[in-house]
Formats: C-alpha cells, structure tokens, sequence
C-alpha cells in the first residue's frame, strides 16, 4: 500500500463515500488481534453486545481492553491515508464505534444504515478486517453516493444512534444500489459515516471479525475536545473568533 493517498482517491471518497484500502496491516498481525477478540468473546469480558442466543455480536471499548487495539487504531499506515481524507489534525472517538464485529456463520445482520444522525460534523468510519470478507463471508455492502442523499432523523431515542434506511419509505428502496465490497485480512475500508452500509450474510464456519473506529477533524471551534474524544495525529487548536475579542 503507498503512504498516503492520490488525489483521484480522495475525489472518489468523497463522491462515493468509500475506499479500499488493500493491505495496510499484515496477516500475522491480523491473526493476533483475531485471537484476541475470539478470547474475549469467549471469557465474555465486559461491555460486549449479545444475539438472542447469547453470542458476542459487538466487544466495546476496545481502546481501553488492550494496547494491542489502539495500537492499530493510532498506527501510521492508518493515520496518513486519513489525514488526506481530514486533514493534518485528527481525532479519534472514544465513544462512537470503538469496537470488534463479530459475525457467526449463518447470520444476517443485513440491515442498511447510517453511523451518524447529521452532515454538520461527518466522521470517518474504519473497518480493520481481520479476516477474509468475501462474498457470503460477511462482506461489507455499501450504497454508493449515499452520503448525499437526504437526512432523515430516527425516533428521540439516545440508543438510536444511526439511521436505518427501512424506517425510510422515500429512499429504502436505494437498497437495490448497494455493492458488496469484498475485502481480505489487513484491508481498511474508509467511509463517509453517512454513508447507508451493512454487514452482508456470512455462510462460513469461521467467525468474521472486523475492528471499528472513527475519526474526525479536530474541533476548531471548540476551546477543549471533550473526555471521548482524544487527538491521535496532529494537535487540537482553538480557532473561534472570540480570541480576537
């Protein structure tokens, strides 16, 4: 992979809400974080997210669980491609994301949303897959463009932190636009986080795993980024007018 991205790749971001990254992060590598998320999953180790049947879906707070993952999250090869994406000063979000997905064989998690309810502070979204993502291996699906197209709000309901395109009657049937994006272990998928995506069915007996972060610009206009947000490139610095005052 080269260190930072053409501006053909930035463009192609931005007008259809992802990238493919491919080999950023090395097999063995992969394999590591795979045996860990697998152990934790199976020591049930605290803030996880349960199926109906009790397996792990989601484990949570991965920054905290283990440098490991936040080595990972901070690493180089991820931050130079992002910076062409937010620019020199970027910062990762403790509280949106920060987790593994843990697909079994035989799930259908599909079900087409959005990671962010609003466009005034858009995030980067960061698929790490730590394992082949092929077709009927869990894939990620995508809408194309989707990012542009309308906002709509969910119910009041702080749990309901994204917005689900079936809840939408004028733009679900854009379902029909998504493109499976076939991924291998130690390949990145970049997306605009209002970008309608989901994980797409997984027929294989081996879990799919895949880490999850996000990012954003630092905040120009806020005078401290507040205690879920931490800089991981660059620094955060003040820019409001009142400085002037």
């Amino acid at each position: 992979m080269r260190s930072t991205l053409l501006p053909s790749e930035v463009a192609f971001f931005r007008a259809q809400g992802y990238l493919k990254l491919c080999a950023v992060f090395d097999e063995q590598s992969m394999a590591d974080a795979y045996g860990r998320v697998a152990k934790a999953c199976v020591t049930r180790d605290a803030p996880f997210k349960s199926d109906a049947s009790g397996r792990i879906v989601k484990l949570y707070d991965l920054a905290a669980r283990d440098t490991l993952f936040w080595d990972f999250f901070t690493d180089i090869r991820l931050m130079k491609p992002l910076r062409a994406i937010l620019g020199p000063n970027i910062a990762f979000l403790r509280n949106r994301h920060n987790h593994a997905s843990v697909i079994e064989a035989g799930a259908t998690q599909r079900r087409f949303h959005r990671d962010i309810r609003h466009w005034t502070r858009s995030n980067v979204t960061a698929l790490i897959y730590l394992n082949d993502a092929g077709l009927g291996e869990g894939c990620t699906e995508i809408i194309p463009g989707s990012q542009h197209i309308e906002l709509a709000y969910p119910p009041d309901d702080p749990k309901h932190g994204g917005t689900w395109i079936d809840e939408l009657p004028n733009i679900e049937h854009l379902q029909q636009q998504a493109l499976p994006i076939p991924m291998h272990a130690g390949d990145v998928l970049l997306m605009d986080s209002l970008s309608f995506h989901t994980p797409g069915e997984h027929m294989q007996p081996t879990p799919r795993i895949a880490l999850t972060a996000s990012y954003r610009a630092c905040d120009e206009l806020a005078r401290n980024e507040s205690e879920h947000v931490f800089v991981v490139s660059g620094k955060h610095q003040y820019c409001g007018n009142d400085i002037q005052w």
